[in-house]
């Protein structure tokens, strides 16, 4: 990837979506992962136990099953940060459509990670309470039953990595290359410069850097 020429700023937010794109392709290897989980006999096993416990009088199981559902999220947030680093060149030669489709991408990427983490980490803390509910109430016996069908250790850890990266690598991506079009955005041009139009987002950008900096 040619660097030259380009701001330190740009070329750092260059960099950064390469490694976006790459956390990206972890994370969509992760939720094939649990995709193929789903198309095992696991899901409808833990399904049928958690049904006998509750009709046994045994406590009610937590939200930790989302479906297929949970692993499509993961997918196509993954997907989307691959495409982010597939704009990386494009932002590097200063073009202002790949800089704002970056800007609202990343964006969305740290607002709908945080909240996929945060149900991802009621769920997560919710299961080992149900664990000694079962204990508490004479199901112990089940709790093998149950640990054996769910998803193997590493699994749950490696989910929680490749997320918390791909978020953090957003919010990243978003701060350096606002900043640059703060500092830098002459640099960002359409394809034909003598035919672009005013810049939004570096007014924008601008006005909010001159308030909060109070000028």
């Amino acid at each position: 990837m040619e660097m030259t020429g380009a701001p330190r700023l740009v070329r750092l937010s260059s960099s950064l979506l390469g490694v976006l794109a790459v956390t990206g392709l972890f994370l969509v290897i992760v939720a094939v992962v649990e995709l193929r989980w789903w198309g095992t006999s696991a899901p409808e096993k833990l399904t049928a136990i958690f049904a006998d416990v509750a009709d046994q009088g045994g406590p009610t199981p937590p939200l930790m099953l989302r479906g297929h559902g949970g692993a499509i999220e993961l997918l196509v947030m993954g997907a989307v940060g691959v495409a982010c680093g597939v704009l990386a060149p494009f932002v590097l030669r200063g073009r202002r459509w790949a800089r704002t489709t970056i800007l609202v991408t990343t964006a969305t990427l740290v607002l709908w990670g945080m909240f996929v983490v945060g149900a991802d980490g009621v769920a997560l803390t919710g299961f080992p309470a149900y664990f000694d509910e079962l204990a508490s109430e004479g199901f112990t016996a089940r709790i093998p039953e149950i640990d054996a069908l769910l998803y193997p250790d590493w699994y749950s850890w490696t989910e929680d990595i490749a997320q918390g990266l791909l978020l953090a690598l957003s919010l990243s991506c978003l701060v350096v290359l606002a900043w640059a079009v703060i500092r830098h955005g002459d640099y960002f041009t359409t394809k034909k410069a003598d035919q672009a139009g005013p810049d939004v987002w570096q007014e924008t950008l601008s006005r909010i850097h001159q308030k909060g900096t109070g000028r």
